[in-house]
């Protein structure tokens, strides 16, 4: 299948196969990709998906670029060599998804995250701020710079990860494992004052 107009609303592409190699500039609303086959598409640029269902979709290898995935569901995914740089997911839900492997300034606030492997990973400047993660693993990761902002956390390891210059404003770290982990100062204050109730003073 080619995708030749320019907006798709409320359509079912479920199981399809895809041909085009390229996918420019498209608008896709209320669509379903449900164990679709994007394996002949190379790249994905400046397209936007609202309340698209991508279950179980073949997304192996395809390059994202300037993307929003706004509310959309990334359910049972593979993304072996995949690639996500400037996309938003603003709102958007993965679930036991394979390894993300290769993201770079992308907006996840207020995503749902489950289940999914972050390790071993170079994640700067990332916003989480207002996401959920449940069983997400972080280990030895880079996350510098990043925002996690309100978000909420339930079995979430960080350990040996760096999370220097990172925002957690507003977060409860009894949930979290920050063993071995690289904490600036000011990280340093906000845990110690979360879990004691204590009041840092210079």
């Amino acid at each position: 299948m080619i995708f030749e107009k320019e907006l798709y609303e409320n359509k079912d592409f479920s199981e399809q196969e895809f041909e085009d190699k390229i996918i420019n500039s498209k608008r896709f609303v209320n669509c379903k990709f449900k164990s679709s086959d994007f394996s002949y598409v190379y790249e994905i640029n400046s397209c936007v998906f609202e309340r698209c269902d991508f279950s179980f979709a073949k997304l192996n290898d395809v390059k994202f670029s300037s993307c929003g995935f706004l509310n959309s569901s990334f359910n049972y995914i593979k993304f072996l060599g995949a690639s996500f740089k400037d996309c938003k997911m603003t709102g958007s839900s993965f679930t036991n998804v394979d390894k993300l492997d290769d993201v770079t300034d992308c907006d996840f606030s207020y995503c749902e995250i489950l289940g999914v492997d972050f390790s071993k990973q170079i994640l700067n400047n990332i916003n989480f701020a207002g996401a959920s993660f449940e069983n997400v693993n972080f280990t030895k990761s880079i996350l510098n710079n990043c925002d996690f902002k309100e978000a909420l956390f339930n079995k979430t390891n960080f350990k040996d990860s760096d999370l220097r210059s990172s925002k957690f404003d507003g977060v409860n770290f009894s949930s979290l494992n920050l063993k071995g982990a690289k904490l600036d100062l000011d990280l340093c204050i906000s845990i110690a004052e979360n879990l004691t109730f204590a009041k840092y003073k210079p």
